[in-house]
């Protein structure tokens, strides 16, 4: 991604500028309105007049205004409140300077704007980083977003993980420790500057020193399952901010496949689909592991 300096020379606006650099009002338009332009150090999300000297940072990107739409396929569950659906590796779950439109937020919001629920930009209920894949939980509206939101502040959404790492996993393995985030990785510190934080990994199967897991987590820190994975065992395959050296170009070797939690007195039990598990495995075992 590109970070460009733009310097004011005379008064003007914002979108004035960035048109001047981009060639096109329409994409200055864009751009801006998605929040990919800042001002001392704040995201300008309208149109603003900006005065000589003041400079703008530009963010931009060959393919920054490409548009993702929602595939059928990937929706696991839905009703009137809220929809869970299937996130692929390289996917952003909301937008980010180099993916405005294509992100997985943009395709769910452009997706409830042609049932006819408009006015609301849905944001997802926890996170999975862009090189992992699974489940995604996003509301309809903004009373649904606020329970949502409270309910993983009480730890009351379970969800269930898939990771292949290589090593040996023989038996179930529990991991306790306090995790503190430095940048953009996290790191094992004590309980002064770190959250407790625990993993639970199962083995399901194995071929030589490698094994496919499911892993519980008790908390959401960032990078947890990542984090303990390398602390403790290996860092998950294709995982290079770990340091893995088994790198497939496939995204990271996690997996959320599974959400369980109660809403309005039902219980809310989504699993990711079969195709989407197989395609997981193969895009790791077909290099490395050749599990069947």
């Amino acid at each position: 991604m590109k970070k460009i300096f733009l310097t004011v020379r005379k008064k003007t606006d914002v979108i004035s500028m960035v048109n001047d650099y981009v060639k096109d009002l329409n994409k200055a338009k864009k751009i801006v309105e998605a929040g990919a332009v800042f001002l001392n150090k704040k995201r300008l999300l309208t149109n603003q007049e900006v005065n000589p000297q003041e400079t703008l940072i530009l963010y931009t990107e060959k393919n920054q205004l490409e548009k993702m739409f929602l595939n059928p396929d990937y929706i696991h569950y839905e009703d009137t409140d809220l929809i869970i659906v299937y996130k692929k590796q390289g996917i952003n779950c909301e937008a980010v300077q180099s993916s405005i439109f294509n992100n997985l937020a943009y395709s769910v919001k452009d997706y409830l704007d042609k049932q006819g629920i408009y006015n609301y930009s849905p944001s997802p209920i926890g996170r999975l980083d862009k090189k992992a894949r699974g489940l995604i939980l996003y509301p309809k509206n903004k009373k649904t977003e606020r329970f949502l939101f409270d309910m993983i502040k009480t730890e009351n959404l379970q969800k269930e993980y898939l990771a292949i790492i290589p090593f040996q996993l023989k038996k179930e393995l529990i991991f306790c420790d306090y995790i503190n985030t430095k940048g953009a990785k996290s790191v094992i510190s004590d309980k002064k500057e770190g959250k407790k934080s625990i993993s639970r990994f199962i083995p399901l199967e194995f071929k030589g020193q490698f094994s496919l897991c499911k892993v519980l987590i008790e908390t959401g820190r960032k990078h947890q399952i990542r984090l303990h994975a390398s602390h403790h065992l290996k860092p998950l395959m294709g995982d290079e901010v770990y340091g893995s050296s088994f790198l497939s170009g496939r995204g990271v070797a996690l997996m959320c496949k599974k959400m369980i939690f109660d809403y309005k007195g039902k219980e809310i039990n989504a699993e990711v689909k079969e195709n989407f598990v197989n395609e997981f495995k193969r895009d790791f075992t077909d290099k490395f592991l050749k599990v069947e």
